[in-house]
């Protein structure tokens, strides 16, 4: 519960009233009657080399881009879901390293009337893409990912620049006022003693609202006991070894004097000291349930309906021939919602969703 306040203060304009009245559906069905959000995972593309990247697991890349859901499926798609009003998150990859990714927007925004959310690294928003979209309007929300500052940013993204290049881009838009930005963070090792300069540096800037997820990984040791399940083998980062106790214990305070200093910086999830402990600390982690698989659910570049990022194997429908709210209700969702649920899976136990 705690976490769906944190998203509603998040990003408010996303919050309605059907999320309680669902509440008999839901009870008797373990689900909500049609997703409340898509997360469209728009392109493989990237032009960052992040660390613990969790798209692209331990650091490896797609070989090809090919195959990409075309234009008119996605359209065909939105325009499918739009009277049930479901939320849409872009990202990636780099959603903007697609070409046709403004008409994409253009799409869910203008022709559908869907509230969306774009999550970018900010390296590619031209002027004249910058111009578009706040003035268009063509996102509710527009999410920056960024790491540190300066050349420590560079470091943790593989790119020389990366970050002069976003905070230029970032500078333009708090002027223009057209959308509402969030810069976004990961906590990891390489940032966590500069988290506090990183809030007050963008708070300054005139960002309104920051948010720092914490890192979703799996140990080596939690990756082993996969091995032989193909369709629920986890994508993301894979920890060599363990977070140690000091990081831990550094990483829990400063968390603790941003909360304090700044209202407007969102942890996400609001994990507990007993949680942030077992979080980083325990391997393998504490059994987790997922709630996210209840009412939302992922597509992957090439346009295949998956129930989570972390599962990318576990394939339930494609758009463009699968019908999105009879699949969702369909008795192949509800089992993979309970082989999830009952796989005490380690990578749900590190979901920020």
């Amino acid at each position: 519960m705690k976490n769906l306040f944190n998203y509603i203060k998040l990003y408010p304009s996303f919050f309605n009233w059907k999320i309680f009245s669902e509440g008999a559906f839901f009870s008797a069905w373990g689900h909500t009657r049609a997703p409340f959000s898509v997360n469209f995972q728009i392109t493989d593309k990237c032009n960052l080399k992040c660390k613990a990247c969790s798209f692209f697991g331990s650091g490896e890349r797609p070989s090809s881009c090919a195959n990409e859901a075309d234009l008119e499926s996605i359209r065909n798609f939105l325009l499918s879901i739009s009277k049930y009003k479901p939320a849409v998150s872009f990202g990636g990859g780099e959603p903007f390293a697609r070409g046709d990714f403004l008409e994409i927007l253009k799409t869910a925004k203008k022709e559908c009337g869907l509230k969306t959310i774009v999550i970018t690294n900010g390296t590619l928003l031209g002027d004249e893409t910058i111009n578009i979209i706040s003035g268009s309007k063509l996102t509710d929300y527009l999410v920056i990912s960024l790491y540190n500052l300066y050349e420590k940013h560079d470091e943790i993204v593989g790119v020389k620049g990366a970050f002069e290049k976003t905070l230029g881009n970032i500078r333009k838009l708090v002027k223009l006022r057209g959308v509402e930005l969030i810069v976004s963070t990961v906590l990891m090792e390489e940032n966590a003693r500069d988290l506090e300069r990183f809030a007050g540096f963008f708070l300054n800037e005139g960002v309104k609202k920051i948010k720092i997820e914490h890192q979703n990984f799996i140990t080596e040791k939690e990756h082993e006991a996969f091995n032989g399940s193909a369709v629920f083998c986890p994508g993301t980062f894979i920890k060599k070894g363990r977070f140690d106790e000091q990081f831990i214990k550094e990483a829990w305070d400063v968390l603790g004097r941003i909360r304090k200093a700044y209202p407007s910086v969102f942890v996400k999830p609001p994990l507990s000291r007993k949680e942030f402990y077992g979080w980083y600390g325990a391997d393998p982690a504490a059994a987790g349930k997922c709630h996210f698989i209840k009412h939302s659910f992922f597509i992957s570049p090439r346009g295949l309906i998956i129930p989570c990022q972390y599962f990318n194997n576990c394939v339930l429908g494609q758009i463009g021939r699968d019908d999105p709210i009879r699949l969702w209700n369909s008795m192949n969702y509800r089992k993979a919602r309970e082989i999830i649920e009952r796989g005490s899976f380690a990578m749900c136990s590190r979901c920020c969703k």
